[in-house]
């Protein structure tokens, strides 16, 4: 198995300032630093440092020789990077007294990344192998594509999160890495649980990690234990709810759907309608039984009085929270969902009515 990262090297200038910048305000800064950055070329380091070999793709700049000379440094395989004769991607960064900052970013030759160099890239890669994508080059939706066709595993870190995140072929994708603010783009959703419930159901053969920064991080994988007859009822419902889900997005972002439907169409050939119906249609049941991974959750449960609480630990048990169930011979049956018990809530919110759901002992 080899490691493939297509991802953004930027040049980063950082600034201490004693506070940030005003409209209009000139200010001398206290000390200037130049560093090798780029959410790829980070990703890539940290790869090479935990002891995986890794192949960096993208593309410098004639300036880019900090970059080269990082990744290098790093024991990074930089066969796969293309040398232009523009600037390379680079930042200017402030940080203040306290430790803020803020980053002005110039893609630079992070954008001229071409269908020709992906083809060419990913002919030296095949089925089993990674590849890491960020969304900071702009031809992540293709990349996507043609390494699906070559069977690659495909690992998406959507940051950062941009208007067009959610015309992407996410389908293709067999792991997210992603953070709050990331997981609300894809599912306008704002709890964690509830940010993966949804992305679980958007995507039921894709792996999840949450990061939540300081209360840590969560992971989830797909249920094998899903039912072919569950599975398409899901995908014929599917489309309404991803429509529905592309159509909020440009209503957040002031786009009325007329013109949402205009800049959808230009930018992919086809209506909003069409394109979810085509990738809906690329799904194979089958296949993606076959592909899921049993979930790793785990947690602690009680019955009383036809009802049944489920949480990650004793001590947060809730009334208000529930499943009523009704139990007979080998046959479970979940009548109804109370709060949001097991995330069953959401999902109905979002698919349709779930129930009653019936489990029979094997």
């Amino acid at each position: 198995m080899k490691i493939l990262n297509y991802g953004s090297m930027n040049i980063d200038n950082v600034y201490q300032v004693e506070h940030m910048i005003h409209p209009g305000e000139t200010q001398m800064a206290i000390a200037k630093n130049v560093f090798a950055g780029g959410k790829g070329l980070n990703q890539s380091i940290a790869i090479a440092k935990a002891g995986g070999t890794v192949y960096h793709a993208g593309v410098v700049g004639e300036d880019g020789a900090i970059l080269m000379d990082t990744l290098a440094k790093h024991g990074v395989d930089t066969r796969y990077v293309k040398h232009a004769a523009g600037p390379s991607g680079h930042t200017v960064i402030q940080v203040d007294s306290s430790g803020q900052n803020s980053i002005i970013v110039f893609a630079g030759e992070n954008m001229r990344v071409l269908d020709e160099d992906i083809e060419r890239v990913l002919s030296e890669f095949n089925k089993g192998d990674l590849l890491i994508l960020q969304n900071e080059l702009d031809h992540s939706p293709a990349i996507m594509r043609m390494a699906s066709e070559r069977g690659m595993t495909i690992i998406f870190n959507p940051s950062p999160v941009n208007s067009t995140l959610n015309s992407y072929p996410l389908a293709c994708v067999d792991w997210f890495l992603l953070n709050e603010i990331e997981g609300k783009a894809l599912t306008q959703e704002t709890e964690p649980k509830r940010i993966l419930a949804v992305l679980k159901a958007l995507y039921p053969n894709a792996g999840i990690v949450l990061t939540l920064g300081e209360d840590g991080t969560y992971s989830m994988q797909a249920d094998k234990e899903a039912t072919v007859t569950a599975l398409h009822t899901y995908l014929q419902g599917c489309g309404s709810a991803i429509e529905a889900a592309l159509y909020k997005t440009a209503e957040e972002s002031g786009l009325s759907r007329e013109d949402y439907d205009a800049a959808f169409e230009q930018s992919t050939g086809s209506s909003v309608s069409d394109y979810v119906a085509e990738q809906i249609s690329q799904l194979d049941e089958e296949s993606l039984l076959s592909s899921l991974e049993e979930d790793e959750e785990s947690g602690v449960y009680k019955a009383a009085d036809g009802k049944l609480y489920f949480e990650e630990q004793e001590a947060d048990f809730s009334e208000e929270d529930y499943v009523s169930y009704t139990l007979e011979g080998g046959k479970l049956t979940f009548t109804s969902v109370t709060g949001d018990a097991m995330d069953l809530q959401s999902l109905s919110e979002m698919l349709g009515d779930l129930f009653p759901m019936v489990f029979t002992k094997q």
